[in-house]
């Protein structure tokens, strides 16, 4: 005699309403956002610094762009 394991299932809500994935999903865009930076000068100059020293060598770097909808 074995065990039948209903798996996954147990753990799904009996009943997800269309207002409630609305909310989860609103949530999670919240709480990921990522609120744009304000520079100064002297941070401006030094992210230019970095680039051009990429550039010059010729080594890979990552630049994150902000946008409004970020």
């Amino acid at each position: 005699m074995s065990i039948r394991d209903r798996g996954i299932q147990k753990w799904q809500p009996a009943l997800i309403l269309p207002e409630h994935k609305a909310f989860q999903k609103q949530m999670n865009e919240d709480y990921f956002r990522i609120e744009k930076p304000i520079l100064d000068e002297y941070q401006i100059e030094e992210y230019e610094n970095q680039i051009h020293y990429s550039v010059s060598k010729r080594t890979t770097g990552v630049l994150r762009i902000y946008t409004p909808d970020n």
